[in-house]
């Protein structure tokens, strides 16, 4: 342990206190360094597959329909319209419920504006036939829908 005395006396006061902050700072690095050192974590490896989706007026494009319980996918969605959208994935025949413990997975048209890009992570857990849609008033019925499989 190390023991700084500081008689007003003797020293100028700014001096010595220029003095400890110095001593101290030694005293506190030489400490710093015998801890463990710090280090950023990598960050995380996704084992998701990626599928991209495109929204526009008024339907969605996605690269793949069939997909397999149990494997995580992340869902890029992209709006290349010119107008907000949802991107909805529930049970098929689901769309009339308008219940939050029907869908699976969405993004409101607050997040999917035009030009924007959002991601969503999922497993399915069970084998069936599900669907994307986009709610807003009168998109479905335009055909703003799709239907995917899930496969075991």
């Amino acid at each position: 342990m190390i023991r700084i005395v500081y008689h007003a006396s003797t020293h100028d006061g700014r001096n010595a206190l220029l003095a400890c902050i110095a001593a101290l700072s030694l005293v506190l690095s030489a400490c710093g360094s015998a801890t463990a050192p710090t280090a950023t974590p990598a960050p995380a490896r996704s084992s998701a597959q990626t599928v991209p989706v495109t929204a526009s007026e008024f339907a969605f494009d996605i690269a793949q329909t069939t997909f397999k319980a149990h494997t995580p996918y992340t869902f890029m969605i992209t709006n290349a319209g010119a107008v907000p959208h949802e991107w909805v994935l529930m049970e098929q025949g689901a769309m009339h419920e308008h219940s939050a413990h029907d869908m699976m997975t969405s993004v409101s048209a607050e997040e999917l504006t035009a030009g924007a890009q959002v991601s969503r992570q999922l497993t399915f857990d069970a084998p069936g036939t599900y669907e994307i849609a986009c709610r807003l008033p009168g998109h479905y019925e335009a055909g703003m829908k799709t239907t995917i499989t899930v496969e075991e």
